[in-house]
C-alpha cells in the first residue's frame, strides 16, 4: 500500500517522501466473494414491513418495492458521491495529502489496487475506478430482490435478512438450504438487517469479476450519454444465476410488467 500511496505521491506532483501509512479498510475474504465491505456505509434506517402477514397482492408488492427502493436510493447517492470527487481529482494535475489517502483507500476497497498489485500509474486506477463506482438501476435491484426474496417472504429474507440470494461458504456465515445438493457445501448469508443485503448486493455487482460485462455496459452508456436502465444491464448478471438466461428474462418481465423503471428511476 505504502507504494501505491508513493506512486500517486509522485504522480500528483508532491513531495516523494515516505508518506504515513494509511489504516487498511475491511475487505471481504476473498475465498467468500470477490467483492468488497467499506467500513463507512451510508446510514439507513427504514422500518422493514412484514410481508408474509400483507394478504393483498397489490399493497404487498407496492410496499416491497417502496422498501427496496427507498434503501438503494441513499446507497446510489453515495455512490454517485464518490464518484463525483473521483471526477474532480481525475481532473487535477496535483493531489493534496487527503486527496491521495481518500484515493488510495478508495481504489483499496475497490480492488483496483492491493498489496501484490500496486505498480499502477494514476491514470489506470482513476480508469479502473470509474467504471466501478457508479450506481446500479433501482429497476434492476428491485427486479432482483423480488426474484430471489419472494416478495420478502421467503425462508432466506424472513431468517437472515438475505433478499439477494447471496451465498458464502463458510459453516458461520449464514443458513444452510434444506435443499442443497450432495457435495454442494454452500449457505446463505447472514445479514444483520436487510439493508446490509442491499448494500452488499451493491458491491457485488461493482466489484466481483462475474459483473464485469455489467459494468462495462453501464461504462459506455455513460460514454454515449445515454441513462443507465436496468434492462440495458441485463446481459451483465447472465452468471448470478445458473439459469442463465431464463433468469435474466424472468428480471426483464418484472421490470416491463411492473413498470419499475417508470415508476422507480435512477438517481444519476
Amino acid at each position: 500500500m505504502i507504494r501505491v500511496i508513493c506512486t500517486l505521491l509522485i504522480l500528483s506532483g508532491c513531495s516523494s517522501e515516505t508518506p504515513k501509512p494509511i489504516p487498511k479498510p475491511i475487505v471481504a475474504a476473498p475465498a467468500e466473494a470477490d467483492t468488497v465491505v467499506v467500513d463507512v456505509d451510508p446510514v439507513i434506517n427504514i422500518p422493514l414491513p412484514d410481508f408474509s402477514s400483507i394478504r393483498d397482492v397489490q399493497e404487498r408488492k407496492h410496499l416491497f418495492f417502496t422498501f427496496i427502493y427507498e434503501n438503494i436510493k441513499p446507497i446510489n447517492q453515495s455512490i454517485l458521491n464518490d464518484r463525483e470527487r473521483l471526477i474532480t481529482l481525475n481532473n487535477k494535475t496535483k493531489l493534496n495529502d487527503d486527496e491521495i489517502e481518500w484515493l488510495s483507500e478508495l481504489a483499496y476497497n475497490y480492488r483496483v489496487i492491493s498489496e501484490k498489485d500496486n505498480d499502477k500509474t494514476k491514470k489506470q486506477i482513476m480508469d479502473e475506478l470509474l467504471v466501478k463506482v457508479d450506481v446500479i438501476p433501482p429497476a434492476l435491484v428491485l427486479a432482483q430482490a423480488a426474484s430471489e426474496s419472494g416478495w420478502g417472504t421467503s425462508r432466506f429474507a424472513k431468517e437472515a435478512n438475505n433478499y439477494f440470494g447471496i451465498w458464502c461458504w463458510k459453516k458461520s456465515c449464514g443458513i444452510r438450504p434444506l435443499r442443497r445438493q450432495k457435495n454442494r457445501y454452500h449457505r446463505v448469508r447472514l445479514f444483520p438487517e436487510a439493508k446490509d443485503s442491499i448494500l452488499y448486493y451493491t458491491k457485488l455487482l461493482n466489484n466481483k469479476s462475474s459483473y464485469s460485462k455489467l459494468r462495462e455496459i453501464r461504462a459506455k452508456l455513460r460514454k454515449d450519454g445515454k441513462p443507465i436502465v436496468g434492462e440495458a444491464l441485463l446481459p451483465g448478471i447472465l452468471l448470478y444465476s445458473e439459469r442463465g438466461e431464463a433468469y435474466t428474462d424472468e428480471i426483464a418481465q418484472l421490470i416491463r410488467h411492473n413498470k419499475l423503471e417508470e415508476k422507480y428511476p435512477a438517481v444519476l
